[in-house]
């Protein structure tokens, strides 16, 4: 089972035994060019070996290039579900191909998380995939590896892919998207009558007025700020020559 282990801060040299107190006492004096924080993730598997380009990709991103304790620990969760699969199947992290990758996506398409119980999100899906075939896109630039056949292509499978459509794609090619799933935006919904009439209760001057114009006409936001005097007074000239006369 692979580990997280969570690097501690130094201990005082008075609080360790006698015998390790000059060892405790030198590593004090030791200035590191690129110290990783306390709490810094360290991967290990079960034999406690340490994961080392696993720990060397979240260095580079957290601490070399400063993101996010927020982006470490997602790089961190993703690097240990997928160290994780790979050791419960007895597979060497270089050696993973497509197909290794595409068992691990469909495991999250039919099986719950085991942290919430809950079914995985194709949301989530896709971030755990993009965020494996990132590492592996690192690990050859960095040689780590000399090449990984999750890098420089979507994959290699004895069958023939279908012929590529000469429209424009709406995914883009770096997505890879034989691994990623396909995803829909939600329709917009409209709103009810009774949210309209809280909204334009609420909404102060001219606010009210534009959003009136957006439920009135349909208008879209960017549509909406572009609208300049000429432009209505046009419509009701138009409104006007158009309207039917009514007889008395």
């Amino acid at each position: 089972m692979v580990r997280i282990i969570r690097k501690a801060s130094l201990p005082n040299p008075t609080e360790v035994n006698a015998r390790l107190r000059p060892a405790a006492e030198q590593a004090q004096s030791i200035v590191l060019r690129e110290p990783r924080p306390a709490g810094f993730p360290l991967l290990f598997t079960g034999q406690w070996q340490l994961i080392e380009p696993a720990v060397a990709f979240l260095h580079e991103h957290f601490v070399q290039r400063a993101h996010t304790a927020d982006t470490l620990r997602t790089y961190a969760e993703i690097l240990y579900d997928w160290f994780e699969t790979l050791e419960q199947n007895a597979i060497a992290w270089a050696d993973a191909d497509a197909v290794d990758l595409v068992a691990y996506r469909n495991r999250m398409m039919l099986e719950p998380s085991r942290h919430t119980g809950r079914p995985y999100r194709i949301s989530t899906i896709n971030h755990r995939v993009r965020g494996v075939l990132r590492f592996y896109e690192w690990a050859v630039r960095t040689r780590w590896l000399k090449t990984s056949p999750l890098v420089g292509g979507p994959g290699n499978f004895a069958v023939t892919g279908p012929r590529r459509s000469t429209q424009t794609s709406a995914t883009p090619p770096t997505d890879h998207s034989l691994f990623v799933l396909r995803q829909f935006e939600p329709l917009p919904r409209p709103l009810a009558c009774e949210q309209a009439r809280e909204l334009l209760a609420t909404l102060p001057p001219p606010y009210d007025l534009m959003a009136r114009w957006q439920l009135y006409t349909g208008l879209r936001v960017s549509e909406l700020l572009r609208l300049s005097v000429d432009d209505v007074t046009a419509e009701l000239s138009c409104a006007a020559l158009y309207r039917p006369r009514v007889s008395c």
